[in-house]
């Protein structure tokens, strides 16, 4: 039996849209002979690939389908019109991942849990950056960041990551004659990566007292200013070395599929980076008494909107704030912040 063939029609001959924008056109059918049982479906599809260190990752899924016939068919020609959003991103090419877009049509048998395609047709479409509208500024306003730590001892977690170590090295030592050595020599590595962790927190929480962190805004998009403060209060006097503000730009590229479900190897290259120094009132500050430091991050006006393709293919943005303190270790905190793909001003 010869399967229906298909034709995607864009109304937009061009295949140019805006993110967020309608794609609409029509799906020709051509029946050649009677069938049952047949669903037609269209669907806005991503292709992505990119490169991690032993491996080309590849994948193409579908992000918003409509279904636009389900039936029998006589033979015959046919033509479905259909409606569909554009989504909230991108057409991307970059150095280690690349993101393109397209429609996709495909007729098979409909059934319950299943859909098995007989016949199907793409037609390529690329997505820009789209104008600010009034919910972008909206979600803006309504998205900053205030996270006030006081200094804490967490004796729980630090006898915890104490017990994995000494429970795992036991499992390891009595498991090397019957080969079972790797549960218990997992648990101790977690375990003294915990306790690292613990330590070097506790070091610090010897010297500071209280920090609170204020992002203007976690959403923005290119060009946007994003005030940033911290204000940090200290148990003693603090020799601060330098105090730093830093926006970065990843493309990271991960596969999650077979012997690397849990471990995957990862890439990831970093597209921009611009660290600003932020001015210290002196440099050792005194203890017991707030200080605040403030900074702006400046969003790229060509900056790629932030990106995350069922985490295997992400493009991320993050703001680093890091306090050098001598004779102990950094003070730092890592926020994502999510570039919308808009083009635009704050008016």
């Amino acid at each position: 039996m010869k399967p229906p063939s298909l034709q995607v029609v864009l109304d937009e001959p061009g295949g140019a849209f805006r993110c967020g924008a309608a794609i609409s056109g029509r799906v020709n059918v051509t029946v050649h002979e009677a069938c049952a049982g047949r669903k037609l479906i269209v669907a806005v599809a991503y292709r992505g690939s990119g490169s991690a260190p032993t491996q080309t990752l590849r994948s193409a899924r579908d992000k918003d389908a409509q279904q636009l016939f389900t039936g029998a068919w006589t033979p015959g020609t046919y033509s479905y019109p259909f409606n569909l959003s554009a989504p909230e991103a991108c057409s991307y090419a970059g150095t280690i991942m690349t993101v393109s877009w397209y429609l996709r049509a495909g007729v098979g048998v409909r059934a319950a849990t299943s859909f098995d395609v007989e016949s199907e047709d793409e037609r390529a479409i690329d997505l820009a950056p789209a104008e600010l509208s009034p919910a972008d500024r909206e979600r803006h306003s309504n998205s900053e960041l205030v996270r006030r730590e006081p200094a804490a001892t967490s004796p729980g977690c630090l006898l915890s990551a104490i017990a994995m170590v000494l429970v795992g090295s036991v499992l390891a030592w009595l498991g090397l004659e019957s080969n079972a050595a790797l549960p218990g020599l997992v648990a101790a590595v977690v375990g003294l990566a915990l306790l690292g962790v613990m330590l070097r927190q506790a070091l610090i929480n010897r010297k500071i007292a209280m920090t609170e962190l204020r992002i203007g805004s976690v959403v923005a998009w290119p060009g946007a200013v994003v005030p940033c403060s911290l204000t940090l209060q200290a148990k003693v006097p603090l020799e601060v070395t330098s105090a730093t503000l830093t926006l970065e730009g990843w493309e990271h590229v991960k596969k999650f599929t077979g012997r690397y479900r849990s471990t995957g190897p990862v890439n990831k290259h970093m597209v921009h980076v611009e660290e600003k120094a932020l001015a210290l009132p002196a440099p050792t500050l005194p203890a017991g008494v707030p200080v605040q430091l403030s900074g702006n991050l400046v969003i790229p006006s060509s900056a790629t909107g932030t990106m995350d393709f069922d985490n295997e293919l992400k493009f991320l943005w993050r703001a680093v704030l890091r306090i050098r303190i001598k004779g102990s270790p950094d003070w730092f905190d890592v926020q994502p912040i999510t570039v919308l793909p808009r083009t635009g001003s704050v008016g």
